[in-house]
This record gives C-alpha cells, sequence and structure tokens, in this order.
C-alpha cells in the first residue's frame, strides 16, 4: 500500500503541472478550449471545489477536462494542488485495491471495488445536476 501515495502524487504532479500551464497556452488559442457537456456542466457547477475533485477521482472522466476546468475555474496554486491531491487519492486506491484483489482472488474485496467504482460513477450524475442557477 506504501505505493498508493506514490501513484497519487505522480497523477497529482501531472495534473497540477497540466492546470499551471494551461493558462499560458490558452492566450495562443483562437478557439474555445473544449465544447464537451462535461466541461461545460464543471463550469457551472454549484460548487465548483467538489467538482473538480470528484472530476479527478473519476477514472472514466478525462483528466484533460477536468484540468481545463480547474484552470479556468481556480486561480490559486495550492487550492489546485490540494483538489488534484484529493481527486487523485480514490482513483490511486480503486486501482490499488482492485489490481491487488483480482490478483489474489479476493473476491469481497473485489466486490468492494465494483461498489466504489459505481459510486464515483454516479458522482458523475452529481456534476450535471449540480448547477447555478441562472439569475
Amino acid at each position: 500500500m506504501d505505493w498508493l501515495c506514490l501513484k497519487s502524487d505522480s497523477g497529482t504532479l501531472g495534473n497540477y503541472s497540466v492546470t499551471s500551464l494551461l493558462p499560458l497556452l490558452e492566450k495562443r488559442r483562437q478557439q474555445p478550449p473544449s465544447t464537451s457537456r462535461l466541461y461545460r456542466d464543471l463550469l457551472k457547477v454549484r460548487h465548483p471545489r467538489l467538482g473538480l475533485v470528484l472530476g479527478y477521482a473519476i477514472p472514466f472522466v478525462p483528466s484533460m477536462v477536468v484540468n481545463l476546468a480547474a484552470s479556468r475555474l481556480i486561480s490559486s496554486g495550492p487550492t489546485r494542488f490540494t483538489l488534484c491531491f484529493l481527486g487523485s487519492l480514490p482513483t490511486a486506491a480503486l486501482y490499488a485495491l482492485g489490481g491487488d484483489a483480482s490478483l489474489r482472488g479476493d473476491g469481497i474485496r473485489l466486490i468492494t471495488v465494483g461498489v466504489i467504482a459505481v459510486l464515483l460513477l454516479g458522482a458523475v450524475r452529481f456534476i450535471h445536476h449540480d448547477h447555478v442557477d441562472p439569475a
């Protein structure tokens, strides 16, 4: 389990580096950064920090979409780093526990990992439905 922190730290450093470089690259772009529905939802979410943590935590959400939203929503470097780290932990735990359980044939642990994955999939619905009401 010691490598769980290493996996989380490497994901955090990679995502943080990208979110730090994106504002520099956006100045050179002529077109909008992304038109995906998830990107638009992340920009409009009522609780942006929670939305970004969930975005990083869900393994099947493209990190680049979350990085684009993070660079646009959060200007503070330490805050972005913390959000990247907190979001990387659940994914690292899923990979660590799931891989270990499948190699050992531990059915109970595999079911637990499956339940956690379904809960994270439900988090995508949270992002889609937690919008700021246009007033």
